[in-house]
Order: structure tokens, then C-alpha cells, then sequence
């Protein structure tokens, strides 16, 4: 019980450490990967190492800093369009829906799927694929994140701790995947094997 407890309270401090780091806007999404990765490896949370994890993830590339702002300008500029009424602002509005729809887990998948060392392209590219593939997984991720943003709403004070959980909720949908590929793997490893035993005793 006492693990769960303690489980609980790193997700809490994790998600404080977040939205103070995701201030500045630009930082959000490396701070939202900062906090996947210390609660996939379990690394002890506090200012001091959260900083220091952060710096990995800033490290990583410029793309960190650039891409997830553009993608969330983009949205928010249509979503005022929407709300202005320009014209064709119902076909506007179901496209950018959609868009939002998709954007939202696939960027958690992505901060999840990140790992020191590897490239923001392939990373992407991998989350991209698991959003296909697990479907399932995809959408807890999205109705998670629909669901904190009504509690944020509703009681705003929660917000301070609820990145923490989403990102233990992504972490958890990415071991998931991680665990069904390398299960398919080995059963594809197996496969010329197994044929090849069935064959000899049929001969």
C-alpha cells in the first residue's frame, strides 16, 4: 500500500513540476516528456533531477521546442475561427476537431515513446504507427486527456496535478504497445521454426 502511495505522489509531484516547467509555453511539451520519462525509469522526483531530465529532453533537438507550439497555434487559430464564424466554420470546425482528436494522443504517445538518444523523427514515427496498431490504447489516451481538461475546468486547481497522471497513463499505454510488438516479434521469430519442425514430421 505504501508503494502506491508513494507511486501516487511522485505522479502528483511530477505533474507540479510539469506545469511549472510548461510556463513558458514552448517548454510544455518537453516538460510534459520530462515527466514520461522519469516515471517510466522510475527516477526519484524532485527539482533537482526533474531539471536535470529536462535538460536530456531539451538536448534532444530543437524540434522538441518548435513543432508542438506551431502544431498548437495551428489549432487554436482554427478553433477561433470557429468560434468567430468565418465561413465554412462547420466543415472548419469537424476538420479541426478531428485533427485534435488525433494530435492529442499521438503527442502523448510521442513524449512516452521518447528515449535519451533517440531521434524526434523516428519517435514519431513509431508513435504514429501504435496509434494505428492500438487503437484501443489510443483512445483511453484521448478520453484521459478530454477528462482532465473538464476537471481542470471544473475545479482549476487540479491542474496543477494532473500531467503527472496523464503522463503515467501514457507511459502505461506505451509499455503496453512495446510489450504486444516484442510478443508479435517473437512469435514471427518462431514462426519459420515451427514450419520448419512441422514439415519434417510430416515427412
Amino acid at each position: 500500500m505504501s508503494g502506491r502511495f508513494a507511486r501516487f505522489a511522485e505522479c502528483l509531484l511530477a505533474g507540479l513540476l510539469t506545469v511549472l516547467f510548461a510556463l513558458p509555453v514552448v517548454t510544455a511539451f518537453a516538460a510534459f516528456t520530462t515527466a514520461c520519462t522519469m516515471l517510466r525509469e522510475e527516477r526519484p522526483i524532485g527539482l533537482r533531477t526533474y531539471t536535470r531530465c529536462l535538460a536530456e529532453v531539451l538536448r534532444s533537438g530543437p524540434i522538441v521546442l518548435v513543432v508542438p507550439p506551431l502544431v498548437l497555434l495551428v489549432l487554436v487559430a482554427d478553433a477561433l475561427a470557429v468560434a468567430s464564424g468565418v465561413p465554412g466554420a462547420g466543415l472548419l470546425g469537424a476538420v479541426t476537431a478531428l485533427a485534435g482528436a488525433v494530435v492529442l494522443p499521438l503527442g502523448m504517445r510521442v513524449a512516452a515513446g521518447w528515449r535519451p538518444g533517440r531521434r524526434w523523427p523516428a519517435v514519431t514515427r513509431a508513435a504514429a504507427t501504435d496509434l494505428v496498431q492500438d487503437l484501443r490504447g489510443s483512445v483511453l489516451l484521448l478520453f484521459a486527456a478530454l477528462i482532465a481538461v473538464l476537471v481542470a475546468v471544473a475545479i482549476p486547481i487540479t491542474a496543477l496535478l494532473l500531467p503527472g497522471m496523464l503522463a503515467l497513463g501514457a507511459v502505461a499505454v506505451d509499455a503496453s504497445a512495446r510489450h504486444r510488438s516484442t510478443r508479435h516479434d517473437v512469435v514471427e521469430d518462431a514462426s519459420p521454426r515451427l514450419k520448419e519442425s512441422a514439415c519434417r514430421l510430416a515427412g
